[in-house]
């Protein structure tokens, strides 16, 4: 015997044609609080409607919703689904920190019934293709899809349509994903914006400000700008007016560093006849920016070279990160001399009496740029060199830093992943080591070239309560008007 099925109503026009589209992989992006994940269950339950029938007057469908931690599945997903089929609907098993199955029977529309079973699956630290392996199911729903790894979507589409067996051969495949606007540099912007892959489509809800904003029926009209009013700009443009950026992490060591004012509108040309500054950071994921100081003492960064993209994915040694700088240099800095300057801890470790050559001479003589170690590698000293700049406004308007908006990953960096390594809820001092914090400090190593060093000393004494002169053989000061 059926219970009666629960009338669900999708937020708005967006999210209805998300829930009838028939691609194979289809993801929702909206603003918070845009009724994304009853979405995602809506069309699990259309779905159903439209599955093989098992035999006469019955439709067998087992779906399968997915997050990567079973306390937000339970919290969010799990929540969302029971306020519309209750326990007591059908058999509950599980939940309360294991894994649930819930299976009801739901009226047809076009009359029979629907054996539906409803699976509830963490991922967890697995892979994908563990988490997945030896599953069967008709179709899936990952909930905050972003978060999962770039390869859910795949491995699940592999493993859907694969029940009931009955109707093997007429099963649909289908699985979707929702979520809101993801951070710069994730896989959903690459797989279903930047280059769209094969059977895959996004459905993008309206801003949360705009007069189209959908579930507002439910929220209401002051609710999100009520909600904007206390983000930061960089926020507000992702969790509400549905646009892909940047997200602030609480131990980024820059917490200086505003997308919205030191990111540049446009590309950024460099300015001919003052040299391009490379600064680079060794070791197994090296680093590297191309810098340039610019009269009104304004510094710039137009490009950057970091393992952690794609294009440089496999530069790891020395021999092939020179090829990589060169490659960079000779597209977009043809006629301008560069000079280098790296981690000083790169210039030892050769055997210089047997011939060998140590990182910095590799990289010097393969980039055919000459580099030289900064002067320190100190990180209060460098964190430094890059704070100052970031902090100051030329002529009350002008950013002191300004970064080329292609260089995604370095303002991704700065935003949330160069931050403090957290031990049992206490800081360090030193920042944790992964791939921004190599990008990040061949930064500051660039910004430690010539006399912008002894501004940093200058400051660093200050700062401890040092007093003395601090002498500077330059012929350009930084903070001259």
């Amino acid at each position: 015997m059926s219970d009666a099925a629960p009338i669900l109503v999708s937020p708005g026009p967006i999210a209805q044609a998300f829930v009838d589209a028939d691609e194979p992989i289809t993801v929702l992006m909206g603003p918070e609080g845009s009724g994304k994940t009853t979405t995602g269950i809506l069309k699990g339950i259309t779905k159903s409607y439209l599955w093989p029938r098992t035999r006469p007057g019955v439709t067998s469908v087992r779906f399968v919703m997915i997050r990567r931690l079973l306390k937000d599945l339970e919290a969010t997903t799990m929540k969302s689904w029971l306020q519309w089929f209750p326990r007591t609907q059908g058999t509950w098993r599980g939940g309360k920190g294991e894994p649930a199955t819930h299976e009801i029977i739901l009226p047809h529309p076009r009359g029979g019934v629907v054996e539906m079973t409803a699976e509830f699956v963490a991922t967890g630290d697995l892979r994908v293709e563990e988490a997945m392996r030896g599953k069967e199911f008709s179709f899936a729903y990952v909930d905050e899809v972003d978060l999962a790894p770039d390869d859910i979507l795949t491995w699940t589409f592999g493993r859907a349509g694969r029940f009931p067996m009955e109707t093997l051969s007429r099963n649909p495949k289908w699985v979707w994903g929702t979520c809101n606007a993801p951070q710069d540099g994730n896989w959903v912007i690459e797989d279903f914006i930047n280059q769209v892959k094969p059977g895959h489509r996004m459905f993008r809800q309206p801003s949360g400000l705009s007069p189209q904003a959908e579930n507002v029926q439910n929220l209401g009209r002051n609710w999100y700008p009520q909600l904007a009013q206390n983000l930061p700009a960089f926020e507000r443009k992702r969790r509400i007016e549905n646009i892909p950026g940047l997200s602030r992490n609480k131990e980024a060591i820059y917490q200086e560093f505003n997308p919205d004012v030191h990111i540049a509108a446009g590309p950024l040309k460099p300015l001919q006849g003052r040299k391009i500054i490379v600064g680079a950071d060794a070791g197994g994921t090296p680093g590297a920016g191309f810098w340039q100081l610019m009269p009104d003492g304004q510094w710039r960064l137009y490009a950057e070279i970091s393992t952690h993209a794609k294009e440089h994915g496999s530069v790891t040694g020395p021999t092939r990160f020179g090829d990589a700088i060169a490659a960079l240099a000779a597209e977009r800095f043809p006629n301008f001399q560069l000079v280098g300057i790296a981690d000083p801890s790169a210039a030892y470790g050769a055997d210089t009496a047997a011939g060998e050559e140590d990182w910095i001479q590799i990289v010097s003589r393969v980039s055919g740029i000459h580099f030289r170690p900064a002067p320190t590698n100190k990180p209060p000293v460098r964190m430094e060199a890059l704070r100052l700049p970031m902090t100051r406004l030329i002529d009350g308007r002008t950013p002191g830093l300004l970064i080329d908006p292609s260089c995604t990953l370095t303002a991704r960096a700065l935003t949330s992943e160069y931050q403090w390594v957290v031990t049992a809820g206490r800081r360090s001092t030193e920042p944790l080591k992964n791939w921004a914090s190599h990008l990040v400090e061949a930064h500051q190593y660039a910004l430690l070239d010539g006399g912008h060093y002894h501004q940093v000393m200058a400051r660093q004494q200050q700062l401890s309560g040092r007093t003395g002169p601090i002498l500077a053989g330059t012929d350009f000061n930084v903070f001259a008007r």
